[in-house]
């Protein structure tokens, strides 16, 4: 779990637009992505984590939709 300081670092930083598609999706900006996933040796610092939409968020994980 990111801890609650840096999250709201993150989000200051991406200004609640999505930091993965930029102008793609114009999302809002909800959820921390590791760049270098943590078992993959990544950290939690804002180097390593975007904040992103979940729209990008699914198809980082390999999630093309999500049914309702």
């Amino acid at each position: 779990m990111i801890p609650r300081k840096l999250r709201l670092q993150l989000m200051e930083r991406a200004g609640n637009r999505c930091e993965m598609c930029g102008r793609g999706c114009m999302g809002e900006a909800l959820s921390p992505h590791h760049k270098l996933h943590r078992s993959q040796g990544g950290k939690d610092t804002p180097e390593n984590l975007v904040m992103i939409c979940n729209s990008c968020h699914l198809l980082q994980h390999g999630v093309r939709s999500v049914k309702s």
